[in-house]
């Protein structure tokens, strides 16, 4: 494969990855969890009030865990994660607890 086919193969590709990584946000819908639950239903609705969540999941003990800055998940107890939609809420998916 001469250089000229493997440099427009690469740039193909880039242009591909970078295509689909902005399809994941052109719906105004954020997907902040890791994609459990891709079902097409959401199973968290979230109001933005600690910014922008990476991830979380349900705990044993139906509160919401999500990460905090350190790390650490942090439990909600301001009911800023819901189980149902709400006016403010956008949907998400919940993943599982960490090990």
């Amino acid at each position: 494969m001469n250089k000229f086919v493997r440099k427009t193969a690469l740039v193909i590709c880039a242009a591909a990855a970078g295509l689909a990584l902005a399809a994941c946000e052109t719906s105004g819908e954020h997907h902040y969890a890791n994609g459990y639950g891709s079902n097409g239903r959401y199973d968290v609705w979230y109001d933005g009030f600690y910014g922008s969540v990476n991830g979380g999941y349900w705990g044993p003990d139906s509160a919401y865990y999500y990460p905090g800055a350190d790390g650490h998940y942090v439990r909600d107890s301001g009911n800023h994660f819901r189980r149902e939609g709400f006016d403010g809420g956008r949907g998400m998916y919940a993943g599982h607890q960490p090990n």
